[in-house]
């Protein structure tokens, strides 16, 4: 947020519409902020005589479609936030177009203007409100929210000490469309320069982001520049997902290493590798005698399933664990037979008992084999079922192989979840009663298709993002590898930059395709499981539609 700059008939216009929509319960008084969603105006209450301030959302914004239904259960998730460190929310309400959050008048600024005006913080006043923002922001990760805009302009500074008060949660979840990191109107719900790697792609997003955002916010306190910086959105995006930040200890010499460490954690590429909460991070900083170190690399560190919070007991979710536990005993069950069979090929052998192994051996094995197959009907991975498969099922409940984590790179996390969408689908259908099945002839096809869509789609948005990086490194250096004095001519810096935006372009094409195909998988996993449970008469239907819908969608990429 920042102070407003635009006309005073804008404004007026502005104000008006507000005021017609809060009616006799507030006086508005005048602009006192402006940002990417939202104008802020100074209001009195006259019931309660208090100020307040009162933050309407753009009209432009509101008038995307499902607006109403998200800005609605935010600001139910919002009641329920409670934090000396969390902006306070009194009412919200939407009126004629115009939806508000009605707050405490914070007297302070944000510390967007504060950096502005310093450059950099003291290194323990930078601490103290990292570990303010860090309690504030743990503590809606603890009851499932996410804010997603972490920066500066929303922690804002109160009184004298500079108490930290964060705002606007809920309202980048509210005005997100259809799983894409853009609205309706082409605006970043979120700020490149703060955004994680994650939400730059459009992957799914869980607390860890908020982490990594966090980070960029803590480095920019305490050295007085961003981690990454460049002159377009595209290459600063490309910057956030391929290249290390520097050193804090050596931009700002007197930073003690322990905070250089704990930032720097908070910025990993990988969300596996970052804190796996702010709450581990404040024990860091506050020298706790037991501090939390590294939980693990990718997504077995923190998140079984896309967005889906570890159980307590580790290992993944609980169906990861049931599936584990279901390949185990499959393979404990194999390892019996097995013995048996060789107990008995020797005792024949020794003893003489008319070749019965050779009669009880294909008994054994079709035993085995029933059991197999029992798996596989419900979503198993034949690969998974192999004895000498390490590492656990293929589905949701373990890393991927090598393989498969090199197909997905940085998406590990989404194609783990759709794999076990996949797993989750196949199941639920073989529990589904045959004429019900019949209807559905190409649901396995269709659902694979989709899954096996995912991992080559992840495997191309990643190998263009390390040519945008690349280009864009071109770019930004001003250099030509060839050249004499390694100055870059315009010639070449026009290829560079039409070059940048060509494989720009085909990786937002190729992130679009893969959330559609994300989105596909999980509305066919929603009609076959919950909708049928609630309605199955209009489970069935929304299973038809979900599955026409894929299937139109891959028909048209098959063209």
């Amino acid at each position: 947020m920042h102070e407003a700059g635009s006309s005073a008939p804008d404004d007026g216009r502005s104000r008006q519409r507000l005021q017609d929509a809060v009616g006799e319960d507030y006086l508005v008084g005048r602009l006192i902020g402006r940002g990417g969603f939202a104008d802020v105006f100074e209001a009195s209450d006259p019931r309660l005589e208090r100020s307040v301030a009162i933050k309407a959302i753009r009209p432009e914004l509101v008038a995307t479609d499902g607006w109403a239904e998200r800005f609605q259960r935010e600001a139910r998730a919002m009641a329920r936030l409670r934090h000396p460190n969390v902006m306070e929310i009194y009412t919200v309400g939407e009126a004629d177009g115009v939806a508000y959050f009605v707050m405490p008048l914070i007297d302070g600024e944000s510390l967007a203007a504060r950096l502005e005006r310093e450059g950099s913080l003291p290194v323990a006043v930078a601490t103290r409100i990292l570990v303010e923002a860090a309690g504030a922001l743990d503590a809606a990760h603890r009851i499932g929210m996410v804010h997603r805009d972490v920066k500066p302009d929303n922690i804002l500074l109160e009184g004298e000490r500079g108490r930290v008060v964060i705002a606007d949660f809920g309202i980048a979840k509210a005005l997100e469309l259809d799983s894409s990191v853009l609205t309706g109107t082409g605006m970043f719900v979120g700020t490149p320069r703060y955004m994680s790697p994650e939400q730059a792609v459009g992957d799914d997003l869980d607390h860890r982001s908020d982490i990594y955002s966090l980070g960029v916010v803590a480095f920019e306190a305490i050295a007085g520049r961003l981690p990454f910086e460049a002159r377009s959105a595209q290459a600063l995006v490309a910057k956030h997902l391929t290249e290390e930040p520097p050193s804090l200890t050596t931009l700002r010499a007197e930073c003690p290493e322990r905070l250089a460490r704990a930032v720097r954690r908070c910025l990993a590429k990988d969300p596996g590798d970052r804190w796996a909460s702010l709450a581990d991070l404040v024990a860091e900083l506050e020298g706790s005698e037991d501090p939390v170190g590294p939980t693990g690399t990718g997504i077995e560190s923190a998140v079984g399933r896309r967005g889906e919070a570890r159980g307590p007991e580790g290992g993944g979710t609980p169906e990861a664990r049931s599936r584990d536990r279901a390949v185990a005993a499959l393979h404990r069950m194999a390892l019996s037979v097995s013995v048996a069979l060789a107990a008995l090929i020797v005792a024949d052998a020794v003893l003489g008992f008319g070749g019965l192994s050779a009669w009880v051996a294909p008994a054994g094995v079709a035993y085995v084999a029933v059991r197999a197959g029992r798996l596989w009907r419900e979503g198993f991975e034949w690969q998974e079922l192999l004895p000498w498969r390490t590492g656990g099922p293929v589905g949701v409940g373990r890393p991927l192989a090598d393989d498969e984590d090199a197909a997905a790179g940085r998406f590990a996390t989404l194609v783990h979840g759709c794999t076990g969408d996949r797993a989750t689908i196949v199941k639920a259908f073989a529990d589904l009663p045959r004429q019900e099945q019949a209807r559905f002839p190409r649901l396995r096809e269709t659902t694979e298709t989709l899954a096996q869509r995912v991992k080559h789609v992840a495997r191309k948005v990643v190998t263009l993002e390390d040519r945008i990086a690349d280009t864009a490194k071109r770019v930004d250096r001003g250099e030509e590898g060839g050249g004499a004095d390694g100055a870059i001519p315009s010639s070449a810096l026009s290829r560079h930059s039409a070059r940048l935006h060509e494989l720009t372009s085909a990786r937002d094409e190729a992130a679009a395709e893969l959330r559609t195909c994300v989105s596909g998988l999980a509305d066919i996993r929603d009609a076959i499981t919950e909708q049928l449970r609630m309605d199955a008469s209009l489970g069935m239907d929304e299973l038809e539609r979900a599955l026409s819908r894929a299937a139109a969608y891959l028909g048209q990429r098959a063209e």
